[in-house]
């Protein structure tokens, strides 16, 4: 999910240089921003992105023919927005909720692509804001045996590393950010859809059991699903033996 975040930041920030460097154009992206159940979202904030394009040299190796630009904008009371003046590429289109308890169309869906002719006008295009689910994941660790990553991001005993996030049934990957850490215990978190199932993913070698004792499948996507059922937070324990 930060991973996500961090992108979302890339493509807010820039904005006053991006408008700057935007050349000017006639096509047009418009949609609406709606929840999970298809109601529209009044006010939420839109960014978007024109993807770098690249061409071959003389030497055939490829390099920047157009860096791109970005911009945001916020959607109208009925949760409607249009993009204009748009030159001709492909873009990327997000929206990005108000809420704190929300997921933003980025964070959880693949991102979407949509490619612009000259002059075109790509209307319909739908961005959904999901209700967030805050999941917690306690990790007993009685033996001291995880060696988290150092400032740089470094595990200094790779055999003992402890990574776990939630995989979708579509294949999207989020991992979970410690929260607190002591000797014998620590404990992640990170956002999930609240209507939603996922399963788990344990980025270690290390032995990994659930709350009841079974033992949890490491380096792959597990058997272990979180469904929230609508629920603000949920809590998983796992244990390190």
């Amino acid at each position: 999910m930060h991973q996500t975040a961090r992108l979302l930041g890339v493509l807010i920030i820039p904005t006053m240089i991006a408008f700057a460097q935007n050349p000017t154009g006639s096509g047009i992206i418009s949609g609406t921003v709606v929840d999970e159940a298809g109601r529209p979202v009044p006010g939420a904030r839109l960014s978007y992105n024109k993807h770098a394009e690249y061409e071959p040299d003389s030497r055939g190796r490829r390099r920047v023919k157009d860096l791109g630009f970005s911009g945001a904008i916020t959607a109208g009371a009925d949760g409607s927005f249009t993009l204009a003046g748009l030159p001709a590429g492909t873009y990327g289109v997000c929206a990005i909720p108000a809420g704190t308890t929300q997921l933003g169309s980025c964070e959880w869906d693949p991102v979407s692509s949509t490619a612009l002719a000259p002059g075109q006008s790509v209307q319909n295009v739908t961005r959904i804001i999901h209700d967030g689910t805050l999941l917690t994941i306690r990790v007993a660790d009685p033996g001291g045996k995880v060696v988290l990553p150092d400032a740089r991001g470094i595990v200094a005993v790779r055999e003992r590393r402890f990574f776990v996030g939630v995989s979708s049934d579509s294949g999207l990957y989020r991992r979970a950010d410690l929260l607190s850490n002591t000797p014998t215990e620590h404990i992640f978190q990170l956002k999930i859809p609240r209507r939603r199932t996922v399963r788990l993913f344990i980025d270690s070698d290390l032995t990994v059991t659930d709350g009841s004792g079974r033992p949890v499948e490491t380096n792959r996507r597990s058997t272990l699903q979180v469904s929230p059922d609508g629920a603000g937070q949920v809590t998983l324990n796992l244990r390190l033996n």
